[in-house]
């Protein structure tokens, strides 16, 4: 499920959830840039997304533990290039 999901897209979205009321989808081209957005007040279709985030979120890792792992080494090793 992961690889599916870390897979580049030719155009991504970002859900955005508000409550139980409404869901918006935020189109973005591949430049990065919007492109539009779709605004949904289905309330199946909004808790079947909010039933993924949770799920998502559950299976993520925490901030502080990724940062120790991985976004710090790499810091770390550019400002040592950068200072050399």
């Amino acid at each position: 499920m992961t690889k599916d999901i870390e897979a580049p897209p030719r155009w991504f979205s970002e859900l955005v959830i508000l409550g139980t009321i409404r869901l918006y989808e935020l189109r973005y081209g591949p430049d990065g840039v919007l492109a539009g957005a779709y605004q949904y007040d289905d309330a199946q279709l909004i808790e079947a997304c909010r039933t993924d985030f949770e799920q998502l979120y559950g299976t993520g890792e925490d901030f502080s533990s990724f940062h120790d792992r991985v976004t710090g080494p790499l810091l770390r090793a550019r400002c040592a290039e950068a200072s050399a």
